[in-house]
């Protein structure tokens, strides 16, 4: 593996970990208060499944608009933000 693909690799590696942490607490914290507040143990899970994904998706979404020189879909950069 040459200096510059293994540098690649563990900034992947790094921001990874990060996502997974960031996502775990995310959830965790949404489902808390979902389930403080009386929902359902299903909508509590559904609740930060739709809000993590909603970013995940508009962030895909800019992504794919901005590798193939797209204007960025104003309803991926309205999501991200409501997200």
């Amino acid at each position: 593996m040459t200096g510059d693909r293994a540098v690649r690799a563990l900034a992947a590696a790094a921001v990874l970990l990060v996502a997974v942490i960031a996502a775990v607490v995310s959830f965790l914290h949404i489902e808390h208060l979902a389930v403080s507040h009386g929902q359902t143990t299903l909508a509590a899970w559904l609740l930060p499944v739709s809000v993590d994904g909603t970013v995940a998706a508009a962030s895909l979404s800019m992504l794919w608009a901005a590798r193939t020189d797209l204007p960025t879909p104003w309803l991926a950069r309205g999501m991200l933000t409501a997200g």
